[in-house]
Formats: structure tokens, C-alpha cells, sequence
């Protein structure tokens, strides 16, 4: 849409703009100006036409009126159903594409009446007038209020209702119709992709930007700890030549701002200084209250750059990550922190790559987590075998026997289509054979990263990785893991590394300086862990083992510390106690979405 909006922009000249705009409104200039429209109720106000930017401009309310927003207003139209007439009624040699939308009903979301008598009140108390009402299609179902989510294109996919009068505390606040689409933009519709967007945390507060003429905005549909919205919409919010974003003032808001900055491209926010949220502001200053606040938006802060008294306070035993999955393992590591790269060696056959797909990518699946994985050793269909076999339940195994009598261990096709069902949007496999440069594989993570929100990177193993051309071997090692770490920390996410060790001693446990290459992979890293297949005559062990061992482990300092591993042939796994050699990680359940209770001041 941005080359539909620039030629739109070009091949319309001002005087038709403007006598386009004058006749429908009927204005009537006088020495070249005109009443404000904008703010009809005020007398002596003077707008002025901008021959060079092709607008109206308001000298008093600093507002403009151009023919996009003529198109939506006056005619109510959607911005692509604006931009459409635009190119029908000035005759315009211009070729809009039909993009299907990723955002369609589910089911019809039922319709309501225009009547809102019984909610009206209510909504103007919070400051929001009745041409605001009017503006956003705000209708009514007995004593709540209906917010209709539209797509981009004006197609109507759910309903979002939440009662007209304070809420009680404990009763539920708001609510989206039952079997709807819930992952829209509220106002999406009515967004003007030529200026700058502001996404805002409630529908609230996008209806007292409106009411203080900052009307191209969208709220999110289910509060700020949400992210869903950014991959569905990702397409939508490319359009706009920036974004500004105003959360709640407090710390759910704060941390999703940040999210949304570190996932789109030029994006402002507002941190609000005092207050909850837009709507309490309105409520309480007035609209230039918040519409200076919204010109307070900043860039987040400068790339290796931040004044002490913004530093988070951190706690370790606190922070987010991701646990192993091994209780005992877990109480001495706590988890792998988010932000951190996690550099994993060990012996031939002692089982890397079993422990990586365990560990990293189904214990990660399983909290929460989508997953990204790069196997420069393994094919698609070999690598899909081995997670599958190591995520299969013990009832979903089963013994065949071959011609020869011989048998072995299969999955039930049942399961192979549970996993797969479980799995979908959760990992996603590097699946180019053409190109393992690092600098693609590294693209490929940013992308996933920004659009999908995947927390967790394997990279297995550095061995496989084209490291370039140019420079020798050890400082190619070193710049590429100084831009794992660099991506890992940019991103808050998890990167897990695997590289071979040295050959050593029979019976010796690998070590973080047996890896294999530069010092570096081990010195940028946060942990390093280790995997020994100790065989029972080697170490005066009864059976043989495998040994886990934590070398390194700058979040929390205890390092040199050594974990048996047991592993079980017949399911693949690894495991200390019995409850984790039969965790079921795929089970199915139901996803509860929580919206912020703490959106209204009311």
C-alpha cells in the first residue's frame, strides 16, 4: 500500500484536493481561509489550505484534513475503501492489489443496534463525546458496551463487551464473543496508513486519543503481556512511516512497550509520568493534557548507551528463563536466563544432539516458548524422527517386527499426527541446504524473532556454519559468537550453541577448554555446559552413565558442578527421577487469555 499512497499523493494536485473537500463541505473562503471544520462548535477559529502538503490546517486546535481523511470521514469508508474511491473519482491510472486479509471471522459476530441510550452516559463520563461514539461504531447489548473489531478492510470479525459502570472487583471486566476472531486491531479500519500510527493498551484509551483529534489510532486486543497481535498484524503495521506507543503506567505496560519497540521498525513511546492510562488522564487534565503527553513520545534509548538511574534492578533468582527440565539440575542453574547464550559440547555418542532436542527446544515448547532450531547434520525428515521419538509417550510406541524377525521401536501414526498438531507454530527448522553462512542463519533468527516472538535458538553445531571468507578460522569464530550474543541480548532471547570438543582422555569428563576452536566461544558465552558418556569399567562405576556437568555460569556464579544423567533406550530420554522420564509434554489443553484488569481508572 505505500506505493498506492505515494502515487495517490502525486498524481492528485493540490487545487483539486481542495475543491474536492470545499464542495462537499461546502466552505466558503475568504481571503483564502476558511472557518475550522475540524471543531465546529468554536467560533473564530481560522484553517488555512497548505497548497505544498495538499491539506487543511487548523491555526487553533493544530489540526489537519487531508483528502485521506475527507474520504474515511465524510464518507465513512475504511482507509483501503478510501483509497479506492480516491482512484475511482479522479480518474487515477493506479492498480490496487487485492491482498486477502490474514484477519477473517471465524463466525459471523452478531450484530447490534445503533441505540445506546443505556451505555451513552456512562462513556461520556470518562470524557468521551458523542461524536466519538459516532465516529468508532460504538453500539450497545443490554447494559455493556459493544466495541467492534473490524479487519483492515472494514470486514466485521468479533465483539468485545465490557458493562457501562464500575466494575466490582473479582467480576470479569471484559470479554470477546465466543468462538471469534480476537487477534484484530481494535479501529484497524479506520487507520490512515500514510501518517503515523499510535497503538494504544485499551479501547478507552483509543477512544480519548480520538476525542483529543489524535484519531489515527489502534488499541490491542487483550492487554499489554500479550504479543499474539504483532504476528497476525505484522504485514499491517509495516505500512506505516512510524508508531508510537503508550501502554499503562505500570509495569505489565512498561514491559510490553518494550517488547512491541524491539519487534517494529521506528517506533516512539510514551512513558506517562503520572496516572494509569490515557483515559484517567483525559479525565483528569483535559485534552491538551494528552496531547502533550503524546508529543512527549521518545526513541527508546540509544544501543550501548543508558544513564545509570534507568538501569533495571535485576535479581538472578528472579529473572526470566527457561528451565532444563530436570529438577535437580534446574536448583543448581535456574534455568537457562533469557537474554544469554548457552555454549553445549560433549563427547562423540555421549548424546548431544538427543539432550539439545530434549532440553532446549521440547522442554521450552512445553513452558510456553516457540523455538527455532539449525541442524547443519541432520536432514528435515531425520531431525523430525528424533524430536518425535523423544517427545512419543510410552503408549504411543510400538514394537514391529521385520521380515527377518528383527524388531524395532515405532510411533503410532495417531501420535505423529498429535505431535504435529502440537507443534505447529511452536518450532520452526532452518530449511535451506544452499546456504549455512552465518550471516543468513542470523537473518533468518532476527525475522522470527521480531514477526513470530520465538524465545529459544539452537544452533547444532558450529562445525556446519560457514563462518565467511577473509578472515582466518579462530577470528571468524570470534566475531560470529560475539553476534549470537549481541542477538541474544537484543532480543531476550536464548541461544544454545553446540560445538565439539577435542579428542580426550578415555573415561575424562569434557571440560569448557576442550572446546573445539577459538577461546572466545567459550569466553563471550554465559554458560557452558558439558555431556560425558562415562562407561562403568572407566570410572569404578556400577553402569554406565551420562554426566551433565555446568563449567560455566556467569547469572549465577556456582559453576564446576556435575549431574548424573540417566537414558532410556526404548524412549530417548534423558532423566533423573522417574516423574521426568514419563512427562507427558504434548497433552492437549486450552489456552486462557487474561486481559488487564487494571485498564480503567473507573
Amino acid at each position: 500500500m505505500k506505493k498506492v499512497i505515494e502515487e495517490i499523493k502525486t498524481k492528485i494536485d493540490a487545487e483539486q484536493v481542495k475543491n474536492k473537500i470545499a464542495l462537499d463541505l461546502n466552505i466558503k473562503f475568504k481571503h483564502s481561509k476558511c472557518a475550522c471544520f475540524i471543531h465546529k462548535s468554536k467560533k473564530d477559529t481560522v484553517m488555512s489550505f497548505e497548497e505544498k502538503a495538499k491539506r487543511f490546517k487548523c491555526f487553533s486546535c493544530n489540526n489537519s484534513y487531508d483528502i485521506f481523511d475527507h474520504y474515511q470521514q465524510h464518507y465513512n469508508l475504511s482507509f483501503i475503501e478510501a483509497c479506492k474511491a480516491i482512484v475511482n473519482d479522479f480518474n487515477l491510472n493506479i492498480y490496487i492489489k487485492e491482498n486477502k486479509p490474514l484477519r477473517k471471522a471465524n463466525k459471523k459476530p452478531k450484530q447490534y443496534a445503533d441505540k445506546i441510550d443505556n451505555v451513552e452516559v456512562y462513556i461520556n463520563s470518562r470524557g468521551i463525546s458523542k461524536e466519538t461514539i459516532k465516529y468508532a461504531g460504538i453500539k450497545a447489548d443490554k447494559g455493556n458496551i459493544v466495541f467492534e473489531y473490524r479487519n483492515e478492510q472494514g470486514d466485521h470479525i468479533s465483539n468485545k463487551f465490557r458493562p457501562a459502570r464500575k466494575v466490582d472487583k473479582g467480576e470479569l471486566k471484559m470479554w470477546f464473543e465466543k468462538d471469534t476472531n480476537i487477534n484484530s486491531l481494535y479501529l484497524m479500519d479506520k487507520a490512515d496508513l500514510s501518517k503515523p500510527l499510535t497503538i494504544v493498551e485499551g479501547e478507552f484509551d483509543c477512544l480519548s486519543l480520538i476525542e483529543c483529534g489524535i484519531k489515527n489510532c489502534v488499541s490491542i486486543p487483550t492487554g499489554a503481556a500479550s504479543s499474539e497481535w504483532i504476528e497476525v498484524n505484522y504485514d499491517f503495521l509495516e505500512n506505516f512511516p512510524s508508531i508510537t506507543i503508550w501502554f499503562d503506567n505500570d509495569d505489565a505496560g512498561k514491559k510490553g512497550a518494550k517488547n512491541v519497540s524491539n519487534r517494529l521498525d521506528n517506533v516512539k513511546v510514551v512513558n506517562m509520568d503520572k496516572y494509569n492510562d490515557i483515559n484517567e488522564l483525559l479525565y483528569r487534565e483535559g485534552k491538551e493534557a494528552v496531547k502533550e503527553q503524546h508529543e512527549k513520545a521518545e526513541y527508546p534509548a540509544i544501543d550501548d548507551i543508558i544513564e545509570f538511574s534507568n538501569i533495571e534492578d535485576y535479581n538472578v533468582y528472579e529473572a526470566e528463563n527457561v528451565k532444563t527440565g530436570f529438577k535437580k539440575l534446574d536448583a543448581v542453574m535456574y534455568g537457562f536466563v533469557e537474554g544469554s547464550l548457552n555454549v553445549f559440547t560433549g563427547n562423540s555418542g555421549a548424546g548431544k544432539s538427543t539432550l539439545i532436542n530434549q532440553m532446549c527446544l521440547i522442554e521450552s515448547i512445553k513452558q510456553g516458548h516457540k523455538c527455532f532450531i539449525f541442524s547443519g547434520e541432520l536432514t528435515n525428515s531425520n531431525l523430525k524422527y528424533w524430536i518425535a521419538h523423544t517427545l512419543a509417550n510410552e503408549e504411543d510406541l510400538e514394537t514391529v517386527q521385520r521380515k527377518d524377525l528383527s524388531t524395532y521401536t515405532r510411533i503410532k501414526q495417531r501420535a505423529v499426527n498429535e505431535m504435529a498438531e502440537w507443534l505447529k507454530d511452536k518450532l520452526y527448522i532452518y530449511n535451506n541446504d544452499l546456504d549455512y553462512s552465518y550471516k543468513t542463519i542470523l537473518t533468518r533468527m532476527e525475522q522470527l524473532a521480531k514477526r513470530y516472538g520465538v524465545k529459544v535458538f539452537v544452533l547444532d553445531n558450529l562445525m556446519t556454519i560457514n563462518l565467511g571468507r577473509g578472515l582466518d578460522k579462530l577470528e571468524a569464530e570470534t566475531e560470529f559468537i560475539a553476534a549470537i550474543k549481541k542477538f541474544a541480548k537484543t532480543y531476550n532471547a536464548i541461544v544454545h550453541l553446540v560445538a565439539h570438543p577435542r579428542k580426550i582422555g578415555k573415561g575424562e569428563i569434557v571440560d569448557k577448554t576442550d572446546v573445539s576452536g577459538s577461546a572466545n566461544i567459550t569466553n563471550l558465552a554465559d554458560y557452558v555446559t558439558t555431556i560425558t558418556r562415562v562407561e562403568a569399567e572407566e570410572d569404578s562405576i556400577e553402569e554406565d552413565c551420562t554426566i551433565f556437568s555446568v563449567k560455566k555460569n556467569r547469572p549465577t556464579g556456582v559453576q564446576n558442578k556435575n549431574i548424573k544423567l540417566n537414558f532410556d533406550t526404548f524412549r530417548r530420554r534423558f532423566y533423573i527421577t522417574n516423574e521426568e522420564l514419563e512427562k507427558n509434554y504434548y497433552s492437549k489443553g486450552f489456552i486462557q487469555i487474561d486481559i488487564n484488569d487494571t485498564e480503567l481508572p473507573f
